[in-house]
């Protein structure tokens, strides 16, 4: 005999799923902390946790595992974070993998909302992501309610378990740490700095984060590319070298041209449209600013050139306001150009996260797509035989 029960079928998108998590509202302010392991985050903040020798009589390997190290320190008014790092061994019968890991914790000091969970996992997994310079597959971040529940007599903590999915990646292992373009300490910036400059900044910096690494790892063709990277470089750049006395001149113009539209008289106003025009602005041009920029990071030993500021203007102009067919040659200095703006947004990125970029012009396994705008290595003289 067949039993018949009711099946339900659900399908959609969706940008979380939550195991074991009772959430209706999630604007509530309800979780106490957030925790995960992720792959960008161990090959930043900490070396291999074992070491392997080999025996050459005995013609066996011996491994040696570190101890386990804990760090903890607190984070503004946000929380406490605590990092441990240590190794994983897959449980096999007769053999086995270790892998070094590191576990990311962060105990909010007041509870908060699931979407602000959310968008705190989301934004350090991109952040650790864009400090080593790949995208790695996204972590299950794990997540605990500030909350109690009564069952008959006792009273339960409950816990649950929050998987994030639906995000692009570049496929592969994080790279050798000769090829991170950043690692913990390097430059005098450590997890602790670099999470405060984070913080108070996380939107704009995540935005940056994105529009890098899109450039860099998932973009189509080099017109998207550039079409992607130049409004948030120019929008950056306006906030970032705009001078004083610019602002304050540009705050005067919007307010006189605001107030002759507010009149009453409509022929002051045709009168305005038709004859009073401004002959010389003191606005930065783009070109100003992208000197500006240019000039900062080259004081820490890069070498982009000068002309590049006038290019990218140029191309900005060409590329935006016409079709976007060139000869050959055009796809080659666009490509270059490509590669500047897209640097520039990169490194002032690094800047603002407390990081001396210095000591990245001389990661050349790391910073291959900037060649060109890197001093390169000197090359050891060979001593020839008298």
């Amino acid at each position: 005999m067949r039993i018949q029960t009711p099946r339900i079928r659900i399908t959609g998108e969706f940008q979380a799923l939550l195991s074991d998590l009772p959430i209706a509202d999630a604007n509530e302010n309800a979780f106490a902390g957030t925790s995960f392991q992720s792959d960008a985050f161990s090959a930043w903040y900490a070396p291999p946790m074992y070491s392997t020798d080999f025996d050459f009589k005995t013609r066996t390997h011996a491994v040696e595992i570190s101890k386990t190290k804990n760090d903890e320190f607190d984070l503004l008014t946000i929380g406490r974070v605590k990092c441990t790092s240590g190794v994983e061994i897959s449980s096999e019968v007769r053999s086995g993998v270790i892998r070094s890991a590191t576990v990311f914790q962060l105990d909010f000091l007041s509870p908060v909302s699931l979407n602000e969970v959310m968008a705190t996992c989301f934004s350090l997994e991109r952040l650790f992501g864009f400090l080593i310079g790949f995208r790695g597959k996204p972590p299950i971040f794990n997540t605990w309610l500030n909350k109690t529940y009564k069952v008959g007599e006792h009273e339960l903590k409950y816990d649950g378990k929050l998987d994030i999915g639906g995000i692009n990646w570049k496929e592969g292992q994080p790279p050798h740490p000769m090829e991170c373009i950043h690692l913990n300490s390097l430059g005098g910036a450590s997890l602790q700095a670099i999470l405060e400059k984070f913080v108070v900044n996380r939107d704009d910096i995540v935005t940056r984060i994105h529009t890098v690494e899109f450039s860099r790892f998932f973009s189509k063709n080099i017109n998207e590319r550039f079409s992607i990277v130049m409004p948030i470089l120019e929008s950056y750049l306006k906030k970032k070298y705009t001078t004083p006395d610019e602002t304050t001149y540009m705050e005067h113009e919007k307010e006189f041209f605001d107030w002759i539209e507010s009149s009453k008289s409509e022929a002051i106003i045709e009168f305005s449209r038709k004859h009073i025009e401004v002959k010389e602005r003191k606005t930065p041009s783009l070109k100003t600013l992208l000197t500006r920029a240019i000039d900062e990071v080259n004081r820490y030993g890069f070498q982009f050139p000068q002309q590049m500021a006038g290019r990218i203007q140029d191309r900005r102009g060409r590329l935006f306001h016409s079709a976007p067919q060139m000869e050959e040659r055009e796809a080659l200095e666009l490509f270059d150009e490509v590669r500047a703006a897209t640097g520039l947004l990169m490194l002032h990125t690094y800047l603002d996260l407390g990081i001396d970029i210095s000591v990245l012009s001389k990661r050349y396994s790391a910073l291959g797509d900037l060649r060109g705008f890197i001093v390169p290595p000197e090359r050891p003289k060979s001593e020839k035989a008298p």
